[in-house]
């Protein structure tokens, strides 16, 4: 019987044992608000939290097809999910996957932000002949108040490249509410694709 109660003690102890130093594996999600390709930090918002994801030589990268992908797949606005094995209060990540790549990307001002009536529009795009539309839109009268073609910058063709433009609403305009659409014109029958929105707040 004492036999019994310790080999059920010694169980019990082990099982205790493996709880406290398993490691712990979270899944956060969220967008690619940076990359640091030299340290191969990548940087996400997830919900209100600013994560930083150290990708490692042990590290599993997928893209949305769930193939093998490299560091340099991933961009700045994509979607991502990551499983990270916390331990010593340090974030190492296991896998990451691409879950949204859209063509365009508006990085910045983010959706909802407040702007002043000359503002800019940043971001990236992987676009037909590396043109795209950007256009802002008036929501009260729903009267287009800027409409441009504007050139990405890629290092390479198909490869993402950064584009920015510069929007100037003037003052005399009673512009309170804007829409923000970049987009591209389809090479086949002009329709419009890739196209991507903000809503914004103008304060004169």
């Amino acid at each position: 019987m004492k036999k019994i109660i310790w080999i059920l003690v010694i169980v019990i102890m082990t099982v205790i044992v493996s709880v406290i130093f398993w490691p712990r594996h979270n899944i956060v999600a969220g967008k690619i608000m940076a990359i640091d390709s030299a340290n191969r930090i990548i940087t996400i918002k997830s919900k209100s939290q600013i994560i930083d994801l150290k990708v490692t030589n042990n590290t599993k990268l997928f893209d949305k097809s769930d193939h093998p992908a490299l560091f340099s797949d991933f961009n700045i606005g994509f979607e991502v999910v990551a499983s990270l094995n916390n331990n010593h209060n340090s974030s190492a990540i296991n896998t990451i996957k691409i879950t949204s790549s859209p063509n365009i990307i508006i990085v910045t001002p983010e959706n909802n932000s407040v702007v002043k009536n000359d503002f800019q529009i940043k971001g990236v795009a992987r676009v037909f002949e590396n043109v795209l539309q950007v256009q802002a839109i008036d929501k009260k009268t729903k009267q287009i108040i800027f409409n441009s073609p504007v050139m990405a910058e890629p290092l390479d063709i198909g490869l993402f490249g950064p584009f920015e433009v510069n929007i100037n609403i003037p003052a005399q305009n009673d512009v309170s509410e804007i829409e923000v659409n970049a987009f591209q014109y389809s090479a086949k029958d002009g329709s419009i694709i890739d196209k991507t929105t903000i809503n914004l707040d103008v304060v004169k």
